[in-house]
C-alpha cells in the first residue's frame, strides 16, 4: 500500500479518469490552487476538500466509487499507522495461537513495518511493534532478543507515564529470566510489576496483580522458597477475576508444594479437589494433575497407583497442541523414569523429539537430552549417554546460553564421575569454574 500526500491522492485520481486540473475548480477553487495543492506548496483545508471530492464524485460515482473528502486530508503519518496496524493484526493470531510459520517472513514484517514507524516518527508505533516482536522472541525462544525489544519499549512508556504498559513489560521481562534461568532477576521484575500497580494506582490493574503474582508463584517453586510460595498462594486466592484454569493451575501448584514439603495429607486434599472436577479441568491442566499424583503414590511407595495415575496422563496427549507437546511428553517421560520404565522413557522421548516445533524452548529441549542421556546409562549404554550429552554441550555452547550450560557442565562431571574417569571429571570441573 502506498502511502500519499493529500495532492498526490487528487493528481493520482484526476489522471486515473483523464480529468484536466481546470475541471476540478469552480468559483471557490482556481487551477493555480489545485496545481498547487497537488504539487505540495499549498496544504488542503477541510472545505476545498469537500469540493474537489464532490467534483471528483461526478465522474467516480459512475465507476461505483465514492471519493470522501476525509480520504482526501488522511495524512501520511495516519496512512502509515493503517498500514503497521494492518500487519500487527495479521501478526497476532501466529503468536497468541503458536500457528507455525515461516521465521524469516515473520522477522521480515516486523522489520518493514519498524522502518515504516520510524519513518514518519511515530514513537508509540515503534513501541507497540516491539512489544509485539519482543512476545514473538520469546515463543520461539529467543529470550535475550525479546529482552532487547522489551526493554527499549519500556523507555518509550515510561516517558509516556504509562503505568499498565510498564508492569506488562515488567511481567513479560520477568517470563524472559525465568525462561534463561536467571530467577533472581524474575522475581525482581514481577515484584516491579506488583509495585507499579500499587503505587501508581494503575487503573484496572487486577489483571497485572494476578499475571506478577502467579510468575512469583512459579519462581518460588522453582527456586524451592516454599514458605514464599505458600505466602504468594495465599494472596494469590483473595484476588479477582482469576481465570478457572489459572486457578487450577494454582491449586496444583499448592498441591505439589505440600508434596515437596512431605505434608501429604494437604496435599492429597487439594488433589482431590481437582479429581472432584476432573471433566472440566483443561487438557494440560488433567496432565499434570496425574503425573503429580503419580509421583504422590510414588513418593508413598503406592507403584500401582503411580502407574495407574501416569498412564491415564498418557490418554490425555492427543488432546494437546502440537505445539504443547513436547513439554507435556517430557514430563511424563520424567516420572516414567522415576518409576523403573525405560522403554516408556525412549518412546515418549522420541515422540517429543519428533513434535518439537519453533516454539519448543530451550531449557525443555536440554532436559530432553539429560533425561535420554540418564535413561541410555540407567540400562548400561554408557557410550550413548555420554554421546547424548556431549551433543547437548555442543548444542548449548553454540547457543551461548551459560546457566544452562553450567548445569550441564555439572551433569557431565557427575557422569564421569560416576564411572570412574577421574581425568574427564576434572576436565569439566574446570569449565564451571571457568564459565
Amino acid at each position: 500500500m502506498e502511502i500519499l500526500s493529500p495532492g498526490k491522492k487528487i493528481r493520482n485520481l484526476r489522471k486515473k479518469i483523464n480529468l484536466r486540473q481546470d475541471q476540478l475548480t469552480d468559483d471557490k477553487i482556481t487551477r493555480s490552487l489545485v496545481s498547487m495543492i497537488e504539487s505540495g506548496k499549498r496544504n488542503l483545508n477541510k472545505k476545498t476538500a469537500e469540493i474537489i471530492a464532490e467534483k471528483l464524485n461526478q465522474y467516480y460515482k459512475n465507476l461505483g466509487k465514492e471519493i470522501t473528502p476525509q480520504y482526501l486530508l488522511e495524512s501520511e503519518e495516519a496512512q502509515a499507522e493503517k498500514i503497521i496496524d494492518s500487519h500487527l493484526n495479521s501478526l497476532a493470531p501466529i503468536i497468541n495461537n503458536k500457528r507455525e510459520t515461516d521465521y524469516n517472513h515473520v522477522i521480515e514484517v516486523f522489520s518493514k513495518i519498524l522502518d515504516l514507524a520510524k519513518t514518519w516518527d511515530l514513537e508509540a508505533k515503534v513501541a507497540e511493534i516491539k512489544m509485539m516482536r519482543g512476545r514473538y522472541f520469546f515463543e520461539v525462544s529467543q529470550n535475550n532478543a525479546a529482552l532487547d525489544d522489551y526493554f527499549s519499549a519500556l523507555e518509550y512508556y515510561l516517558g509516556a507515564l504509562e503505568g499498565r504498559q510498564v508492569a506488562n513489560i515488567y511481567i513479560e521481562a520477568g517470563k524472559c529470566y525465568f525462561r534463561l534461568l536467571l530467577f533472581g532477576q524474575a522475581i525482581f521484575y514481577n515484584q516491579k510489576a506488583l509495585n507499579m500497580v500499587r503505587d501508581n494506582k494503575v487503573q484496572n490493574g487486577n489483571d497485572i496483580n494476578i499475571k506478577a503474582l502467579y510468575h512469583l508463584i512459579e519462581c518460588y517453586i522453582r527456586t524451592k522458597k516454599y514458605d514464599m510460595a505458600i505466602q504468594s498462594i495465599d494472596l494469590f486466592k483473595h484476588l479477582k477475576g482469576v481465570k478457572e484454569e489459572m486457578s487450577d493451575n494454582i491449586t496444583l501448584m499448592e498441591a505439589n508444594t505440600y508434596r515437596e514439603l512431605k505434608n501429604y495429607e494437604k496435599a492429597k486434599k487439594l488433589f482431590e479437589k481437582l479429581m472432584n472436577k476432573e471433566a472440566k479441568l483443561k487438557t494440560a491442566v488433567k496432565i499434570t494433575l496425574f503425573t503429580s499424583l503419580s509421583a504422590f503414590h510414588r513418593e508413598l511407595n503406592n507403584e500401582a497407583e503411580a502407574i495407574a495415575n501416569i498412564e491415564l496422563a498418557c490418554e490425555y496427549i492427543g488432546d494437546l497442541k502440537e505445539v504443547f507437546l513436547s513439554e507435556y511428553l517430557l514430563k511424563i517421560a520424567n516420572e516414567y523414569y522415576l518409576l523403573n520404565r525405560p522403554e516408556k522413557v525412549f518412546e515418549l522421548l522420541k515422540e517429543a523429539e519428533e513434535s518439537k516445533s519453533q516454539y519448543t524452548h530451550t531449557e525443555i529441549l536440554s532436559n530432553m537430552k539429560i533425561l535420554l542421556s540418564d535413561t541410555y546409562d540407567h540400562i548400561g549404554e554408557v557410550e550413548e549417554a555420554e554421546k547424548t550429552l556431549m551433543s547437548l554441550e555442543a548444542y548449548l555452547e553454540q547457543l551461548d546460553i551459560r546457566i544452562k550450560l553450567k548445569e550441564v557442565y555439572a551433569v557431565i562431571c557427575e557422569f564421569y564421575i560416576k564411572h570412574n574417569q577421574v581425568q574427564k571429571s576434572k576436565e569439566y570441573f574446570g569449565k564451571i569454574k571457568d564459565l
